[in-house]
């Protein structure tokens, strides 16, 4: 139960206790910060007030970013149909959805500003989770069919810097308020080592690999095989590292789905857009003919 955590942590975010600065979660400090500032870390329900309101900001902010990205509002609909079909997303209790809020921003807009904000306040969120969630949308940018390859790399050269003044500024929090462990959950998962979280995926594999839901799983697939089909192969082995990514973030947690969920959010948005931009482009090449 994250909520009690984040609540706790978010009261006293400005002068931080001895948990805080040795626990990997004391490195999210966004969501905290902006519930102590909007007085929402008062109780329980004012903080699960706040964590509700970002969840619910997620599907309108992203219908908006793929019209606009799309110009078409049948093919922004059935995105976000899509979307909600094979997402699932925890609403409440932990940074998730601000995380994924964030991410997806950087994954759909045009604006570089936009991509270079969105991350850099991610990384402020959850550094650790953010860094995944980049490295695996950075190949599907990279070789997306339908990027100019020097839009591409700027685009790239601005989530990389994003990450790296991300995290200096996390750096900054930790020097302040003096942090005794700054590296997250890596420090995290050397101390249980490699050989607990294989014992624990030996349990139960098959939980494991079907922890992302079935519809996710399949349209996933079905999106797979259609760029398989167009002779994308680059693009779709992007998408398959994306998805490794988030895979390994799964198995070196305790937290599951969610963690899946974080990490994969601004390559899967990215994939499912490119998508319905593709969708389109083959439609108008089918009516041409």
């Amino acid at each position: 139960d994250y909520e009690p955590v984040y609540v706790g942590y978010s009261q006293t975010i400005f002068h931080p206790d001895h948990m805080a600065r040795v626990m990997y979660w004391g490195e999210s400090i966004l969501l905290p910060i902006i519930a102590n500032l909007i007085g929402a870390s008062k109780s329980k329900p004012s903080f699960f007030f706040l964590c509700s309101f970002i969840y619910l900001l997620l599907f309108p902010v992203f219908s908006y970013l793929a019209l606009e990205k799309l110009k078409s509002t049948p093919r922004a609909l059935l995105f976000i149909l899509l979307l909600g079909i094979s997402y699932l997303i925890d609403g409440g209790g932990s940074p998730d959805s601000l995380i994924i809020l964030l991410m997806g921003i950087a994954a759909l807009s045009n604006s570089l500003t936009v991509i270079f904000i969105s991350v850099i306040l991610s990384c402020l969120a959850h550094f650790s989770l953010t860094f995944i969630a980049v490295l695996g949308l950075i190949p599907l940018i990279y070789f997306s069919p339908f990027n100019a390859k020097k839009s591409s790399i700027k685009t790239i050269g601005i989530l990389l810097l994003a990450l790296i003044v991300g995290r200096c500024m996390l750096e900054l929090w930790f020097w302040t308020f003096d942090y005794l462990h700054t590296n997250g959950r890596i420090k995290y998962v050397y101390d249980l080592g490699f050989e607990f979280f294989k014992l624990r995926y030996m349990k139960n594999p098959d939980e494991f690999w079907l922890a992302p839901n079935i519809s996710f799983l399949v349209i996933f697939c079905c999106v797979f095989m259609y760029f398989i089909y167009l002779k994308k192969f680059l693009f779709c082995f992007a998408a398959l590292f994306g998805l490794s990514l988030a895979y390994i973030a799964m198995f070196f947690t305790l937290d599951g789905y969610r963690i899946f969920a974080v990490a994969i959010s601004a390559s899967w948005i990215y994939f499912l857009l490119a998508f319905m931009s593709q969708l389109n482009v083959s439609l108008l090449k089918r009516r041409g003919d």
